[in-house]
């Protein structure tokens, strides 16, 4: 009988660390969108590009080639 007791502790106790990491997963999710929507209304909606460097990429807003564009 004590067998069957602990048995079913380590289950109960198992499935509790089990909800609470699922829960735990998604207010995780919920904080990335969050964040991805406040990135999203915080950028400029005309952003003017930077041009740095000589390199192989052309600049959008000249004819001269770059290394990147930010």
């Amino acid at each position: 009988m004590k067998k069957y007791i602990k048995f079913i502790i380590i289950c109960f106790a198992i499935a509790i660390s089990c909800i609470i990491n699922l829960e735990g997963d998604e207010k995780y999710e919920n904080f990335l969108l969050k964040l991805e929507i406040v990135e999203a209304l915080a950028d400029s909606e005309n952003p003017e590009p930077y041009c740095y460097h000589l390199g192989s990429l052309d600049c959008p807003t000249s004819t001269i080639k770059v290394k990147y564009v930010l």
